[in-house]
């Protein structure tokens, strides 16, 4: 089993479709349904031995939960980053762990 590569707080994109999102969850190994990745065409199914990443994502029409292997998944630049930031916020506040832009938050509740 590999290290994460990314963690909780921070704002990753996907490399093929065009979402960003933070993180809040890692699963070091794929922990998903056998139908979830089944769906997933087989040229681009990801392997299940790699971390797993559980994110608060959005894209220009939408807010949602994803579920992305490691494999598929950069820092997100900037631009994206201030978007996301409008309901990361929120979460950031109540984990107290998380980071953005690569500071941590000195946060009170």
């Amino acid at each position: 089993m590999r290290m994460a590569k990314f963690g909780i707080g921070q704002i990753v994109q996907h490399r093929k479709h065009p979402f960003c999102g933070g993180i809040f969850d890692v699963d070091p190994i794929f922990n998903n349904s056998e139908e979830w990745l089944n769906s997933i065409p087989e040229e681009d199914r990801p392997s299940r031995d790699q971390p797993n990443y559980h994110l608060f994502a959005e894209n220009l029409e939408t807010s949602y939960i994803a579920y992305v292997s490691e494999q598929n998944l950069l820092l997100a630049n900037p631009a994206s980053q201030y978007h996301i930031r409008r309901w990361a916020i929120y979460f950031l506040m109540k984990t107290k762990t998380a980071t953005i832009l690569g500071a941590t938050p000195k946060l009170s509740i």
